[in-house]
């Protein structure tokens, strides 16, 4: 049985389709090696809670623990994480804790919350690993689960 030859894709081409927000990364292969680098980078013996690290456009790396209650996350968040990038509404996310999980919701920003490469739409439970897409900064949800000394993503 003869197979034709696959035709080159190119991938800038390809990455131009996604209608990915600008800085973020490009395909699942992509987000994959952004959320290995961003979690490698954090001491997860010292995160018992859960926490969002993130890399913002200029490859700069952070985490920040998420309180209970709620946590917002914008470029002035008031008693929330604080990031530096220009295309973030001042409030642009909130995570709240429901129970045992927490829930991420829009705080009306302009640019919008991608989770997982799909625009947020209203509220939705995050699941340790979850990307987040704001501004130029990419968020990743993460639990770590100190009985088994592992991290859940």
């Amino acid at each position: 049985m003869e197979t034709s030859p696959q035709p080159d894709i190119d991938p800038n081409v390809l990455s131009e389709t996604l209608c990915e927000p600008p800085g973020s990364p490009r395909g699942l292969f992509d987000r994959l090696k952004y959320a290995a680098e961003v979690i490698g980078q954090v001491d997860m013996a010292s995160n018992a809670r859960p926490w969002l690290a993130y890399r913002r456009a200029d490859r700069s790396i952070g985490h920040y623990p998420l309180a209970e209650g709620s946590t917002r996350v914008g470029r002035k968040a008031e008693g929330g994480l604080s990031v530096e990038d220009a295309y973030l509404s001042r409030q642009h996310f909130e995570v709240a804790q429901m129970g045992k999980d927490f829930c991420l919701r829009d705080m009306d920003s302009l640019g919008g919350v991608r989770i997982n490469g799909e625009p947020l739409s209203g509220e939705r439970t995050l699941v340790s690993g979850d990307l987040i897409e704001a501004g130029t900064t990419v968020f990743i949800y993460v639990e770590f689960f100190p009985e088994y000394g592992t991290l859940s993503a």
